[in-house]
């Protein structure tokens, strides 16, 4: 496991050194950074380095650890693996209220606290129809999370076209298909500290989580308050999840594909899983971050399409991985 996760963070920190290099082109980075620091240091290129680039691949790494502990929580209390974290709603809930904070000329700084909120409080909607049945890896929890995306879809759709003034929506196209432009390093302070106290309190509280697998019943002839459990993991991955959707948008499939991979590489211990997938989904969005970035010449693509784009085959083959 060790040598495993060793080769996972080199692999990682290779990723995020091609990511500051990158612009609209695959750069050398030991060029990029020679130049950068020695040869030719000047004040513009710093700072492109320090107020966009650095941001940007810091902001990759946060959503992919956040969706990825997220997803792996999920499927850990649901028991399934097709349980993504934006399955209950999150993405659709904060993409809708974002909508509502343009339509109705919200202070552009208090949109992402809307989105947030508006994520929170339509997962804990899908949350009380899922544990209608006092039990939380019922069926009725992904079918309720899709009833409720479905809902919001629409409601988006309804709202830009009885809109007076669409072209105030053109900013939004890439926030609904999930982009990691124009971020900040003040973007990434509240999501960063999320990620960091959420990744923790899951390492703490993973054993709970081999526990809970056993079943509610002897979980809780082994002492385990299963109810209090899965509404504090829950919570923890919806405030993980919603906190990166407020600031990038939708970004599906970092929770289906990352957790499932981890399993499989890192399958000792559940720790070892949270630790292994921190780096592979940090990886998985850097990647896809740099192909959004190059594969159209001055063209920034949104990478929620491109994680779409990869991650659908893969949810393919879950489904007919478990047909039976």
């Amino acid at each position: 496991m060790i040598t495993r996760l060793t080769i996972a963070f080199f692999i990682l920190l290779f990723s995020i050194i091609l990511s500051l290099a990158t612009s609209n082109k695959l750069n050398n980075p030991f060029e990029y950074f020679y130049n950068l620091f020695l040869v030719k240091p000047d004040n513009l290129n710093l700072a492109i380095f320090t107020q966009i680039r650095l941001p940007r691949t810091l902001f990759a790494m946060i959503a992919g650890i956040s969706l990825s502990v997220s997803g792996f929580i999920l499927q850990f209390l649901t028991n399934n693996c097709l349980a993504d974290p934006f399955i209950i709603g999150i993405a659709s809930g904060s993409a809708l209220c974002t909508l509502i904070g343009l339509y109705f000329n919200v202070n552009s700084y208090l949109l992402p606290l809307m989105a947030f909120i508006g994520s929170l409080a339509i997962s804990l909607v899908v949350i009380k129809i899922g544990d209608s049945d006092k039990s939380l890896n019922s069926p009725k929890l992904l079918l309720g999370g899709f009833a409720i995306s479905s809902f919001c879809s629409a409601a988006i759709t309804l709202l830009v076209m009885i809109s007076p003034n669409s072209l105030k929506y053109a900013g939004l196209i890439n926030y609904l298909f999930g982009t990691l432009a124009n971020k900040s390093l003040t973007d990434t302070c509240l999501p960063g500290i999320i990620c960091l106290l959420g990744l923790v309190l899951t390492i703490i509280l993973a054993k709970g989580l081999r526990i809970l697998n056993l079943g509610d019943i002897l979980a809780m002839n082994l002492g385990l308050n299963v109810k209090f459990y899965q509404f504090i993991m829950l919570i923890i991955a919806i405030l993980m999840c919603s906190s990166v959707t407020a600031y990038c948008g939708i970004i599906g499939f970092v929770g289906l594909i990352v957790p499932y991979v981890s399993r499989k590489i890192f399958h000792a211990d559940e720790r070892w899983q949270i630790l292994g997938q921190s780096f592979l989904g940090s990886t998985l969005m850097l990647w896809a971050d740099i192909l959004a970035r190059t594969l159209i010449s001055y063209q920034d693509l949104p990478i929620g399409a491109i994680l779409a784009i990869l991650g659908s085959p893969f949810l393919l083959y879950l489904v007919y991985d478990n047909r039976g």
